[in-house]
């Protein structure tokens, strides 16, 4: 399952390179001249703001459903019992 996760995390950061080339791309028209139009790059500047807010979100449910399946399986052992910070046991 780890292999599993690391695959999710290198097609998130993959699609946020994407995301990221094209955001450079829009930026720039046919020519390689800078897009001076400031509403156009706001708006093309959230989109790929959402878009990676979309990947980081991705990455981090995964985690969260691995550590899931982990603690409900045998792999994961619970323990048994925690010592507080004073070293005492706590139930």
């Amino acid at each position: 399952m780890k292999r599993e996760l690391s695959k999710y995390f290198s097609s998130a950061t993959n699609n946020i390179y994407d995301s990221t080339a094209r955001l450079y791309e829009d930026l720039h028209d046919k020519n390689g001249d800078p897009i001076v139009d400031e509403i156009y790059a706001r708006k093309r500047c959230t989109d790929y703001i959402m878009e990676v807010k979309r990947e980081l979100t991705f990455m981090r449910d995964a985690v969260k459903e691995w550590r899931e399946m982990q603690f409900s399986s045998n792999e994961y052992k619970k323990p048994t019992s925690l010592r507080g910070i004073s070293g005492n046991q706590v139930r």
